[in-house]
């Protein structure tokens, strides 16, 4: 059993704004509307293959004309026929062929249903890929902004004390090209945010978007080792497309092997038959027909055998990939389990690293103005904190990529998770 728990974070709120962007996605997304379509497609040769269970009726008018020449002396002349008749047929029983036909289209429509689930999975997840890539670039664009502000009293400070004769003069060349290299980077961070910006946009199909914010909350997941496969069985949509495969497989046997089974049909007419057309409608010219058509196939070659035969290959070849997926699914759960589990320590830890080298650059900068520590203590201090932010700013990214690779493995709906 799967247990879905969530701890709070600090970072401005806009989940609903990203359920929305989500939904929006969904609804755009030329590859999921496809996928709709081919349901609809699905559905329709479902109640077409429905209907062949039922009674066909037709209303059938025609004229025949017969010329019967047996020699000079035995012509009889020219026969002429007029018949307007009702016709129903109804199928009976035809080696199960009915039956096949429309458990294989019930298939297939289950089948693509799941098709159109997956690819919906598979789009959200790229989005959501998407999505945190470009709040983790900016996050770190906004500490190289902090960076840069500090950088700017750094060198103000230090342009003071070269004035006072306590700072050499390589040492405020030092902070002003490190100043000059914070202005190189945010140009190159904020080059690849609008690169994402605009393939986001044309994902969602808008012309604008909001600020993208991370959601409120972190969510934790954890579960009971011994319900895993079950899990796994009951919800990943690549193992349920892989059953529904078996099925139509064996649908599609019974239905080639009906082709060799013995076969009845009924059918009835009901209508006037005349050789001329003045009397058609009279009481006298009435018609009923009543067939009973039993047929059984004697020989075909010995087609039966080998048509049993593939039908029976196919089923084992698509039992064979259900029992690779089920395989691959499985590895891919304990990878992504595992690399959810690293992100969450390396998050937690990350963050601790982060709030301590803030804590050293804001005490750092005091004494350096006192004059207890040095100009290069400074920098060091400061590039430390640089790369604690970043770092962060990677975990947390790979925290929420880490709790989508699992939702999705694990056939949970991604529209779900951020509401």
């Amino acid at each position: 059993m799967f247990i879905i728990l969530c701890f709070a974070i600090s970072f401005s709120v806009h989940s609903q704004s990203l359920n929305s962007y989500m939904q929006k996605l969904v609804d755009h997304s030329p590859s999921v509307q496809a996928k709709k379509h081919e349901f609809a497609v699905a559905e329709a040769e479902y109640r077409s293959a429905v209907s062949a269970a039922f009674p066909s009726i037709n209303f059938n008018t025609n004229y025949s004309e017969q010329k019967n020449p047996f020699g000079s002396s035995f012509f009889i002349g020219t026969i002429k026929n007029y018949s307007t008749v009702f016709q129903v047929q109804q199928p009976v029983y035809l080696g199960g062929r009915i039956w096949a036909g429309m458990e294989i289209k019930q298939q297939a429509r289950r089948a693509t249903k799941l098709m159109v689930e997956l690819e919906t999975q598979k789009i959200l997840r790229e989005f959501l890929t998407n999505y945190f890539k470009l709040l983790n670039l900016e996050e770190k664009k906004q500490s190289l902004k902090k960076s840069f502000k500090i950088q700017q009293q750094f060198v103000s400070l230090t342009k003071s004390k070269l004035k006072k004769g306590s700072a050499r003069p390589y040492e405020a060349f030092q902070a002003e090209a490190e100043l000059a290299s914070y202005e190189s980077r945010l140009k190159q961070l904020n080059t690849q945010i609008t690169s994402l910006r605009e393939s986001l946009k044309e994902d969602l199909g808008v012309e604008k978007i909001n600020d993208f914010n991370y959601p409120k909350t972190f969510v934790e997941v954890k579960y009971n080792k011994d319900e895993i496969f079950k899990e796994l069985l009951r919800n990943n949509l690549q193992i349920q497309i892989g059953k529904q495969q078996i099925d139509v497989a064996e649908a599609q046997k019974s239905l080639e092997v009906g082709e060799h089974l013995p076969s009845l049909n009924l059918e009835a007419q009901m209508g006037w038959r005349s050789p001329d057309t003045s009397g058609l409608f009279e009481k006298s010219n009435e018609s009923h027909t009543y067939i009973v058509n039993f047929s059984i196939p004697i020989f075909s070659g010995l087609s039966s055998f080998s048509t049993r035969k593939a039908s029976t290959q196919r089923v084992m070849q698509q039992k064979k990939h259900l029992q690779s997926s089920q395989l691959a699914v499985t590895k891919q759960f304990y990878l992504f389990y595992e690399s959810y589990k690293n992100a969450r320590e390396v998050y937690l830890k990350t963050k601790k690293w982060q709030s301590q080298a803030d804590l050293a650059v804001r005490n750092g900068l005091k004494n350096f103005k006192s004059g207890i520590i040095s100009n290069f203590q400074v920098v060091q201090l400061q590039k430390g904190l640089e790369a604690a932010e970043s770092a962060l700013a990677d975990a947390t990214a790979s925290y929420h990529l880490s709790v989508v690779d699992l939702y999705y493995v694990l056939g949970r709906d991604l529209l779900s998770l951020y509401k």
